[in-house]
């Protein structure tokens, strides 16, 4: 197979300044299970740290969560929502003012807010039988945009998913809004309630769930895109060895939000993966553009390398990733593929191993991507292309 590069755009993914979560994702909550994001986002969602992830424990932050009732906000990893999500938000309602305990997010660069549906969800873990209410206010003035309520009867000991639609009317006049969730504080009969995976997503390109910004993928669907490649290299490779900065795992981005523990990229925050590896397949196809996947080559940023000896797990890793990819359903992974929404195996005609490698004198690179070319067209008769 001969790889041919198109005369129309190329683009190239890469996770720099937020670009996935906070950008072209449409998620408008930072922190979805408490990570951080900061530049022109894909995916759709608008909370920032939405379920609290983190490299672990000592490292997750509550920013920029607050409390405008001034109730009392702490992180705690003895009651997960999954093995992924360890981490959630306590918040106490002992102290809350006139009984009404409040959370808000203001969102990566603020919530913008427009007359159209906005859809939402959230988990709760403790006693709470009442109601929630869900709204977009200004943060400067004060203003509510939208509001709706939640019936909630939860728990003491178990998670509960609740979903919710705001419809705001008019268009605020800036982006200077939040996310503003409100409670009775004294139906909350364990003194606190634990939350987790708040998100909030306004409409998605072709109405995707977990999808991309109408926005954004309309304006790079006008400029007529032909090649798209994901992984970014550097979320591909990591910054080392350490635990501290692994790199991008695509079976960690797959199947449900509550599955997927995010990871530290090399530009020093925490993403959700939300944006994920059926994620990118779905973008390239919406957009009509031929997908190049990105593999793992054996090197690091850091420079170091994993021995060539101890090379096999990662060819092996990349044998099943392209398994799940473009496997019958008829096929373990092809089944697992198909259970996480997507039944239609994934075309791959192209993969790239490794990617701006900074490798010392004496390691030779080309024979190491030789290694892995080899098995790679064995079993996938693929065109595999180092860079």
């Amino acid at each position: 197979m001969t790889f041919i590069w198109s005369q129309s755009l190329t683009q190239w993914n890469r996770d720099i300044n937020h670009s996935g979560d906070g950008g072209i994702v449409s998620i408008s909550v930072p922190n979805l299970e408490y990570k951080h994001q900061l530049t022109l986002p894909q995916y759709a969602e608008l909370i920032m740290n939405r379920a609290f992830q983190a490299v672990n424990f000592s490292s997750a932050t509550l920013d920029p969560w607050h409390s405008p009732s001034f109730s009392t906000l702490t992180l705690q990893n003895t009651s997960p929502l999954s093995s992924a999500l360890s981490t959630s938000l306590n918040v106490a309602t002992d102290d809350s003012i006139n009984g009404t305990v409040s959370i808000a997010n203001p969102g990566y660069y603020g919530i913008d807010v427009l007359p159209q549906d906005y859809q939402g969800s959230f988990y709760v873990r403790g006693s709470y039988v009442g109601n929630f209410t869900i709204s977009l206010v200004s943060h400067s003035t004060g203003d509510t945009f939208a509001s709706t309520g939640v019936i909630a009867n939860s728990t003491t000991g178990q998670w509960t998913q609740y979903e919710y639609t705001l419809s705001p009317t008019a268009t605020a006049p800036n982006a200077n809004n939040s996310l503003l969730l409100e409670f009775d504080g004294a139906l909350a009969t364990d003194g606190s309630l634990n939350f987790n995976l708040l998100s909030l997503f306004p409409p998605t390109y072709n109405s995707r769930a977990n999808g991309m910004r109408q926005d954004l993928m309309e304006a790079w669907a006008g400029i007529n895109p032909s090649f798209f490649r994901a992984p970014g290299g550097d979320n591909i490779e990591g910054l080392g060895l350490a635990e501290f900065s692994p790199r991008w795992q695509w079976n960690e981005t797959i199947g449900p939000l509550t599955e997927r523990p995010g990871h530290l990229n090399a530009w020093g925050y925490v993403l959700t993966d939300g944006m994920g590896l059926n994620e990118y397949f779905q973008l390239a196809q919406d957009l009509g553009m031929e997908m190049s996947l990105s593999v793992f080559s054996g090197h690091y940023l850091d420079t170091t390398s994993v021995a060539e000896d101890d090379l096999e797990p990662y060819i092996q890793d990349t044998i099943h990733e392209l398994e799940y990819l473009t496997g019958s359903v008829d096929t373990p992974l092809g089944a697992l593929r198909a259970s996480h929404g997507y039944p239609t195996p994934w075309a791959v005609n192209y993969v790239e191993i490794g990617l701006v490698n900074i490798v010392p004198d004496n390691c030779n690179i080309l024979t190491r991507i030789q290694k892995r070319r080899q098995p790679l067209w064995r079993h996938h008769q693929l065109c595999v292309l180092p860079l």
